[in-house]
């Protein structure tokens, strides 16, 4: 049986050293150097307050910042690719040097009201990873300055990219070119396939994207079916231009070449800009908000924030399936082909298919293919197939070694729901060439099946070691086994007055003096809720609302409402359980302070070894009902839990809206 050409291994060496030189010459860090802050006001709309925030900002060494007020942007469908032009006018008229890699830029309009923040290209990338211009915090600020809170956000905002900035310069060298170089790279090709604008591309290929997203979301209920819809329509616009061409072309080689360079065009843009319009609703920045709706597309904001962010450890295989099906689409692109498919046949149909061309195509197909030498005993088609899987190898060995490292750290899940979205729209296409391979399993000179079994095999060693590799060149080191320490924030139990009118006391008893309150006595009605820090001696020690006062009220003028349920029946101190959440095994310990009765907790995952530590909840409107909050790999989880001591169930939910049951049991 014939074998085919195995790929080269220089390829491999080529990349290796492509990839080494792009970290080493992009890691370096800025200079030491101090540099003051700049203000640009164009339509004087500065204000003291805005001004003093700005300057007082202790900025890193390096940092350029600068501060460009506004008091309107013409097109709001502009609005975040104005932040990016006025960005690089600062960088090309500032005296300052490397502003482009190393400059903040605070671009504030009136028209729309928000406060834009661009970091340089040296930043960016671990900026928007780390949430500095993207996602849920950044879209909090933005509307907190828009609701006239300007001075607080624009602080708020300046002092987390100020702290994102110092963990970015203390990463090691090789973590700071992987992000100056392979994640700049996708974010800035993805970035602009995603932009609106008003041009053909954005009316007739990125306005179709955000309606079928925007739609797919709210009458199927995810984004992810808007995804699907996107390469529905992908191929409704193909078929409908190849049956135009039919008609209007008579000529079937003219019109084979027109139908497959439209289809490339037609692929290219609306996949890309699939993916583009994904990394935007990933980021949930306000401004893309803006220059979304500025179409006119619904129900926006329903969705843009939906999408997680970029990927975590629990999300891996969501990377691996995605690298996964790209491979394998292309493989099957490859195998499928006419050249691959005629080599499976028995010789003598390979022959009189080949001798029906003319020598003119012949030539054509030989020399396209590279196919220049014929081995004895080959036929042309085999020929050609060899050098066709032998690019193939080519192309596993180093596109997409490259593509698997931005799917593990930079692409958002969006991205890579995208892409397997996209990468089965293209595979189910080609069934029936699919099953042709399968069926020439009993041609003497080829197996077929064997040929496409072999190749998904390949595939899925490529993935694996791919994964492997990104697994151990981690730049945010997310394999390592560590506990989230939380700070505890205070969480009382909570006790109503049941007497008509309850005196406040300094003391826990009735030899202390009564509180005070605006120079008054202090009493408080029946109905009153409040917060218990404390017990002593029969008085409970209280906090009322928003008052930061410390005060005591006898136990028996109040009641006890939240001692029911599950917090009820837990017992003070340690209460430790086992069992499942989504079938994994888990183990799970509460703490119920004796003094507060305050909640806390440590959560395991037994498979993966994961801990976090928890802080929790529960209130009269609860039921007795507990929650317990937590933070593991930057994502926030939330336990409500229920039932009593002895058999507890309940709903672990996360950031993704990811509902997961939970059943334990005493240790």
């Amino acid at each position: 049986m014939r074998q085919y050409a195995k790929p080269g291994n220089w390829h491999l060496l080529l990349t290796s050293f492509v990839l080494f030189v792009l970290f080493a010459t992009s890691c370096s860090s800025p200079s030491e150097s101090k540099f003051d802050p700049k203000i640009i006001d164009k339509d004087s709309l500065l204000t003291p307050s805005l001004q003093r925030t700005f300057c007082n900002i202790d900025y890193p060494a390096g940092l350029i910042p600068v501060m460009v007020l506004e008091n309107n942007i013409d097109e709001p469908i502009k609005t975040s690719a104005r932040a990016d032009d006025v960005f690089d006018e600062v960088s090309d008229k500032l005296d300052a040097d490397n502003f482009e890699d190393f400059g903040l830029l605070v671009y504030i309009t009136k028209e729309p009201r928000l406060m834009q923040l661009r970091l340089g290209d040296h930043y960016s990338t671990f900026g928007n990873l780390c949430g500095i211009t993207s996602g849920q915090d950044y879209l909090q600020l933005q509307l907190q300055f828009s609701e006239d809170n300007k001075d607080a956000a624009l602080a708020e905002m300046l002092n987390r990219a100020c702290q994102n900035v110092v963990e970015r310069n203390n990463l090691s060298w090789w973590q700071r070119g992987q992000l100056s170089s392979v994640a700049l790279a996708i974010n800035n090709v993805i970035d602009w396939f995603g932009s609106p604008s008003k041009n053909f591309y954005g009316t007739l290929v990125a306005k179709p994207v955000y309606m079928c997203i925007s739609y797919g979301n709210k009458y199927l209920g995810s984004w992810i079916w808007g995804i699907a819809l996107v390469f529905v329509l992908i191929f409704c616009i193909r078929w409908i231009t190849t049956r135009i061409l039919k008609i209007i072309i008579p000529s079937i080689k003219t019109r084979n070449f027109l139908t497959w360079f439209f289809n490339i065009i037609i692929s290219g843009l609306y996949s890309f800009s699939a993916a583009g319009c994904a990394m935007y609703f990933s980021s949930g920045r306000l401004e893309d908000l803006y220059a979304i709706k500025a179409y006119g597309i619904p129900n926006v904001e329903s969705f843009i924030t939906d999408p997680s962010m970029f990927v975590h450890v629990n999300n891996f295989w969501i990377a691996g399936l995605f690298i996964f099906l790209i491979m394998l689409s292309i493989c099957i692109n490859t195998l499928c082909s006419d050249m691959v498919l005629f080599s499976t046949f028995p010789i003598d149909k390979q022959m009189a298919q080949w001798n029906s061309l003319d020598k003119t195509q012949q030539g054509v197909i030989l020399g396209l293919n590279q196919a220049t030498e014929i081995k004895p005993g080959q036929t042309p088609y085999q020929a050609v197939a060899d050098k066709k899987i032998e690019k193939l190898g080519d192309v596993m060995g180093t596109y997409l070694t490259g593509l698997s490292i931005g799917a593990v750290f930079f692409f958002p899940k969006a991205v890579l729901w995208t892409g397997i979205v996209y990468s089965i729209a293209k595979i189910i296409p080609k069934y029936k060439r699919i099953k042709i391979l399968l069926k020439a399993r009993f041609s003497k000179n080829e197996t077929g099946a064997g040929l496409l079994g072999g190749m998904v095999v390949l595939v899925l060693i490529v993935t694996v070691i791919s994964m492997g590799v990104d697994w151990f060149i981690d730049p945010f080191d997310r394999k390592v086994e560590t506990v989230v320490e939380q700070p505890l924030a205070p969480v009382y139990k909570k006790v109503k007055v049941t007497a008509k009118t309850a005196n406040l006391r300094t003391g826990p008893g009735t030899e202390y003096d009564f509180a005070t309150n605006n120079n008054e006595k202090w009493q408080v009605d029946k109905g009153t809720e409040l917060d218990v820090i404390g017990e002593e001696n029969g008085w409970y020690q209280v906090r009322i609302g928003d008052n930061p006062q410390e005060v005591y009220v006898k136990q028996s003028l109040c009641k006890d409402d939240i001692n029911v349920g599950l917090y009820g029946s837990l017992p003070f101190g340690k209460s430790q359980y086992k069992g499942t959440m989504d079938g994994f095994p888990i183990e799970l310990t509460i703490t119920k302070a004796k003094k507060t009765g305050n909640l806390s907790g440590t959560y395991k995952n037994v498979k993966f070894k994961t801990v976090m530590k928890l802080w929790g909840e529960t209130s009269a409107e609860q039921m007795g009902n507990i929650t317990l909050h937590g933070t593991d790999n930057k994502k926030d989880w939330h336990f409500s839990l229920t039932g009593q001591k002895e058999h507890i169930t309940g709903i672990a939910a996360d950031d993704d809206n990811l509902d997961l049951p939970i059943e334990l049991y005493p240790k």
